[in-house]
């Protein structure tokens, strides 16, 4: 099943947050996804899908986000699947709380509701996961939340560094699993990316960045469980994605792009 990273797209803290000034748009994006390669062990012939990302909120209230990405594949013996990843999670302004909501759908029949939530303090991150039972989880100080790892991974981009790595909770795969994160960061040409992005960011600063995830539960030095490549703009935007499960990868355009206002304090 596919995963949202960055959130994102993909494919997004510590105390305090070392990346405050880094501001991420709100905005609604729209890529269209099909099947860049597969293993015959995966026995998939065709891939094609939508995912929407929706990032609303503002620097006094928090973040809001809501993707969907709906998948259909084909085997080479004929059968079909639809696969219906719905999320949504909020985020303090302080990269600090996060809650989230992750609901799995195979051929319109439900299989899985996780929610939880947690919180990053002096000693580390607490998870209380409340669907689908109550269990606390405990993580080291590193953790980031998704923003809080956006946020760092344009701020290090922003400086020149080519190479970073966290530890990142988001609440996907049953919300137990703590990823370790190694992301490359190279520069873009002012070519990169789709016009429907491009018209409308103009000349703001942008990267190629790659991130892998590395489920920490895998003993040794295991392969990434997946990546997440993608044109990075400098207010968190994704542009250009490519997500790669090892076995099976994406492709995404963006086929629609708005920024959305931001909620004004009050």
């Amino acid at each position: 099943m596919l995963k949202i990273l960055l959130s994102c797209v993909c494919m997004s803290a510590l105390i305090p947050s070392a990346s405050a000034e880094v501001k991420l748009a709100p905005h609604k994006i729209t890529y269209d996804l099909k099947l860049k390669e597969a293993s015959e062990k995966q026995g998939i012939t065709q891939a094609t899908g939508r995912m929407v990302f929706e990032y609303t909120g503002s620097a006094c209230e928090g973040y809001t986000t809501q993707s969907r990405i709906v998948l259909k594949l084909n085997s080479r013996d004929g059968e079909g699947m639809t696969q219906d990843q719905r999320t949504t999670s909020f985020e303090s302004s302080d990269d600090l709380q996060f809650r989230f909501v992750n609901n799995s759908i195979v051929n319109n029949v439900p299989k899985s509701n996780v929610a939880g939530e947690g919180k990053i303090g002096p000693e580390g991150a607490v998870v209380k996961l409340q669907k689908p039972q109550v269990e606390i989880l405990k993580f080291d100080k590193d953790v980031k939340f998704p923003n809080g790892f956006l946020r760092d991974l344009v701020e290090q981009a922003k400086k020149g560094q080519t190479f970073i790595t966290h530890s990142v909770y988001d609440g996907g795969d049953g919300g137990k699993i703590l990823y370790n994160t190694s992301a490359t960061i190279r520069p873009v040409k002012a070519v990169e990316g789709t016009e429907q992005v491009k018209s409308k960011l103009g000349t703001m600063a942008k990267w190629r960045v790659k991130v892998s995830y590395f489920d920490t539960t895998k003993k040794g030095d295991p392969l990434p469980d997946y990546s997440f490549a993608a044109v990075l703009y400098e207010n968190g935007v994704t542009d250009d994605i490519v997500i790669d499960y090892g076995e099976m990868a994406f492709v995404g355009k963006t086929t629609s792009f708005e920024l959305l206002p931001q909620t004004p304090c009050q």
